[in-house]
């Protein structure tokens, strides 16, 4: 999988960014052996290590998994889930999840994403409404959300003073959530740098996949792009757009999806804020 401009995206940086433990694992998959090249992405995430890897001509994307000391994530069900959603063309083709759930081989992918493809920002918004979409459409059963669980471990990682207030707030979040959930697949981390401009409708990282709260989905996709007033509303549009036309079926008006994606957006932003203090901890 490529991010940013594949190949070209990659910096120099060579093996002993990995441990050596982790490298030697690495060259004892089936498919890759000694003499295989290990570069880092010039783009990495704010919690997992990327890297490139070449053997024998055939170049994989591999993501080491530094994230497991802080998340909740069930490695195994989210491997087979991103099998299924490359069938359908929505994710790369995941290749291979080392035992211990250290690292992830998936296959590469080259070309621009959305931060550096040359689009206009009304196309870059048009492929997050039409990747969205998507995903809410898509028949794949997945893992629910449990949003509770993840704020109270969040909570705890950082060791935030469990009071009462805190406890109300949860809850409030939680009930909100609820009140307002239409169950669907969520991609619940959908950047412009996690969208391919030379595929249509794929995207990676599906790390936060579940089954949950679309307008979560929405209002997540508008926190983590740090969207504007116009362009999170033009957003949303299109996202209305988008899902009407593939027969997205819903229980609310227009003007109740807008309000229950504005809803959503300060308990999206409190859920992103502990994430990254527990990822700092």
């Amino acid at each position: 999988m490529a991010i940013g401009s594949g190949v070209n995206n990659l910096c120099n940086k060579l093996m002993h960014e990995l441990s050596k433990l982790l490298l030697e694992d690495i060259k004892k998959v089936s498919f890759l052996g000694e003499q295989v090249k290990v570069v880092a992405i010039n783009h990495q995430g704010l919690s997992n290590s990327a890297f490139q890897l070449t053997y024998e001509g055939q170049h994989y994307f591999l993501k080491e998994l530094t994230s497991n000391n802080f998340v909740l994530l069930d490695r195994e069900s989210l491997f087979e889930l991103q099998k299924k959603l490359s069938n359908k063309r929505l994710a790369p083709r995941p290749v291979y999840l080392d035992p211990k759930h250290r690292f992830q081989i998936d296959e590469w992918i080259a070309g621009d994403d959305f931060t550096c493809a040359t689009l206009s920002q009304e196309q870059k918004l048009l492929g997050l409404a039409n990747i969205l979409a998507d995903t809410h459409t898509c028949n794949i059963k997945a893992p629910q959300l449990n949003l509770l669980r993840a704020l109270q471990h969040y909570s705890q990682r950082i060791k935030l003073e469990n009071s009462q207030h805190l406890s109300e707030q949860l809850d409030s979040f939680e009930y909100q959530y609820q009140q307002t959930n239409e169950s669907v697949l969520c991609h619940n981390d959908l950047s412009l740098a996690h969208c391919y401009s030379l595929k249509e409708n794929l995207a990676f990282d599906w790390e936060y996949s579940a089954v949950g709260n679309r307008f979560f989905d929405v209002a997540s996709c508008i926190e983590i792009n740090k969207l504007n007033g116009d362009d999170a509303e033009l957003l949303v549009a299109l996202y209305i757009q988008e899902s009407k036309r593939r027969k997205l079926e819903s229980r609310y008006s227009d003007k109740q999806v807008v309000e229950n994606i504005n809803t959503m957006r300060p308990i999206v932003t409190f859920t992103n804020d502990l994430w990254v203090l527990a990822s700092q901890s």
